[in-house]
């Protein structure tokens, strides 16, 4: 591959770049890291819609006024853990193990709010 030099571009390559099976105009595979990033957003994805539906429950139960004293404090802060960890995963997706820990660990705090809800209701 030779390298081709102009003022506007300093480094163009003058033939098509090759993929990884090596042949031009084939699809290139995915890295690996990209396919993480997405399983990552997938899961915080579901981690998000379920968490907004618990929120809604939890704030028409607040609302209503039927809800000890402990529910609201109890639900914001476990509602924070889970989102700071459920953040704390993507700039971890370089990582093999530590972003699905991460959302493991928010997984099991939503399910804790799930319980917290239950049991105020």
């Amino acid at each position: 591959m030779s390298i081709q030099t102009s003022p506007r571009t300093p480094m163009v390559p003058t033939e098509a770049p090759r993929t990884a099976q090596g042949a031009p105009g084939t699809q290139p595979v995915p890295d690996v890291r990209l396919r993480r990033l997405m399983g990552v957003c997938a899961w915080a994805l579901c981690l998000a819609v379920c968490g907004l539906i618990l929120g809604l429950i939890d704030l028409i139960l607040i609302l209503g006024g039927k809800t000890p004293g402990w529910f609201e404090p109890a639900i914001v802060v476990t509602g924070l853990v889970g989102l700071g960890l459920a953040i704390a995963a993507f700039p971890m997706t370089r990582a093999r193990q530590t972003p699905w820990l991460l959302l493991a660990s928010s997984t099991v705090v939503f399910v804790t709010g799930i319980v917290l809800t239950a049991q105020a209701s």
